[in-house]
């Protein structure tokens, strides 16, 4: 399963992605198109949560990027 954060988020902005047992979930940001470039996670294009963990995903305008928590 894939999950994608949003292109424009306000600074604190925050999601909880839940993974099912079964269920391996990439979470990736939404490409805004040219000419703004993808959002980061923690410097990275896109991590992946395993089966049965859960994250929590806040938006930092100071860092320009999503952090998970």
């Amino acid at each position: 399963m894939t999950m994608t954060l949003p292109k424009s988020p306000v600074d604190g902005q925050t999601h909880d992605i839940k993974c099912g047992t079964d269920v391996t979930t990439a979470v990736e940001t939404e490409d805004p198109g040219p000419p703004a470039p993808k959002l980061k996670i923690d410097g990275q294009n896109s991590v992946t949560l395993a089966p049965g963990e859960n994250g929590t995903f806040r938006y930092s305008a100071a860092a320009g990027e999503w952090e998970i928590r």
